[in-house]
């Protein structure tokens, strides 16, 4: 997570809105490489629009973290 929130990708920077799975900002590299990668970019950008992140609810129970799952 980042200071506004956002999820954020380790392999290519992109942010995420947690509540809606959208999004956010664009990818900033690729796999630890942070820099120009244009046509990977744009790949990722298209695919986001149609293929977006699930939301789920993460619950502690004592020692361990437990994924709700709603509704498909």
């Amino acid at each position: 997570m980042d200071a506004d929130g956002c999820l954020v990708c380790p392999w290519h920077q992109a942010r995420y809105d947690v509540t809606t799975g959208t999004m956010v900002e664009g990818p900033r590299g690729f796999l630890g490489y942070h820099g120009p990668t244009p046509g990977y970019s744009q790949l990722v950008l298209a695919y986001s629009w149609v293929l977006r992140l699930r939301v789920a609810r993460a619950v502690r129970r004592g020692a361990e973290v437990v994924v709700e799952r709603g509704r498909s």
